[in-house]
């Protein structure tokens, strides 16, 4: 690890040396999203954020193909309340120690903050908190203005994937790099709260056909220190490896996602949470009617397995998403999404439906 460490250092001292002459300076962008929605949600009606956020990303063009590229973002919470519907909106949590909607969000939470070096012919280095690899494939599914995501293991454990690394990663250090159709990418956590040189590890391998399909794997297998979190039945560190497979050509965009999870999610049950094991399927599809207007249906499913007695052995997660967005411009638009839910919560009891009406409007001061 001493390597890495100094090979860190001696790539940020480059970059930072070759960049000190602002006229390198080849792009800035002030980008953000405004998002509200109205709930309705077991008789109840509620005004809430939907995720709204704000970022800067730079990059810096150097000789030889070299590119000092940065980002960083955060959450920006418009209206109080817990965004309890977004799976990934607990950016801060600790694995399996708050499930999404526990706690009201703060005004601003970093999404994401990285930095790294780009090279046309050598890929990607990046260094931060950052979407995973894993995310690489399990995106495919992930395009919902509210709902969806649950059944990959990429949110997991009321978590926004930041501790295991199959979210928005946290001290992650990402490789990225394309071969014709084949784009490749592996990532490490260097967290340095555990007794291993490395946290956690991934990958992914994605590879576009040219007619509009494409076909992802990933692997993520996180490093914990299980001996101290008190959660019924984590006998292991989580790991999540996912199958994807995306067709996407205009108008239409239509995905599944395959997953196999170890450890991965957890339950809250009788005053202790539970990890579970689970196999995950995802569906989604969109299709522009008219040119401002967009339908989207779409499925979650996650069949629970070794479960502990003391979680119903109905448990299941199982829900189908029907929903419209209307384009007032490319970057403003309405939308209306529902949630028919079949499945049955850690009780046995059946888990009720959900509507949604909102707004989103997106700005960039270059793109």
């Amino acid at each position: 690890m001493r390597f890495v460490s100094t090979l860190t250092i001696l790539i940020f001292s480059f970059a930072l040396a070759r960049a000190q002459d602002k006229d390198n300076l080849s792009s800035v962008d002030i980008y953000g999203s405004l998002r509200f929605r109205l709930a309705e949600f077991d008789g109840n009606y509620e005004v809430q954020d939907n995720l709204s956020r704000i970022g800067v990303d730079l990059s810096y063009e150097l000789e030889n193909g070299l590119t000092v590229l940065g980002r960083s973002e955060w959450q920006v919470n418009l209206v109080d309340n817990s965004a309890e519907f977004n799976v990934g909106s607990a950016s801060g949590a600790e694995f399996g120690r708050l499930t999404a909607g526990d706690e009201p969000l703060d005004t601003f939470v970093t999404r994401l903050g990285y930095l790294g070096l780009s090279h046309v012919e050598f890929g990607t280095l990046t260094f931060g908190k950052q979407w995973s690899v894993y995310y690489d494939v399990s995106e495919y599914t992930d395009w919902f203005n509210v709902f969806g995501a649950q059944a990959t293991g990429t949110y997991n454990a009321g978590t926004a994937g930041g501790v295991t690394g199959t979210g928005r990663a946290e001290k992650a250090v990402i490789y990225r790099n394309q071969v014709g159709n084949l784009l490749m990418a592996g990532q490490i956590q260097l967290k340095g709260d555990t007794d291993n040189d490395i946290d956690g590890y991934s990958f992914s391998a994605r590879y576009g056909f040219g007619f509009g399909l494409s076909l992802g794997v990933a692997y993520n297998q996180a490093q914990l220190n299980i001996e101290s979190i008190e959660l019924v039945g984590l006998n292991n560190d989580p790991s999540a490896a996912i199958l994807g497979i995306k067709y996407e050509k205009c108008p239409l965009r239509a995905a599944f996602t395959y997953t196999n999870q170890d450890n991965n999610e957890t339950v809250d049950v009788a005053d202790v949470t539970v990890v579970y094991d689970g196999i995950g399927l995802e569906f989604y599809t969109h299709y522009y009617w008219t040119e401002n207007l967009r339908l989207m249906a779409g499925f979650n499913y996650l069949n629970p397995d070794d479960l502990d007695p003391r979680v119903d052995e109905d448990f299941e997660l199982k829900y189908y998403v029907l929903g419209a967005a209307y384009y007032f411009t490319r970057n403003a638009f309405a939308f209306a999404e529902g949630k028919i839910d079949v499945g049955t919560d850690q009780t046995g009891e059946d888990r009720f439906d959900v509507f949604m009406v909102g707004m989103r409007a997106d700005f960039s001061l270059t793109r």
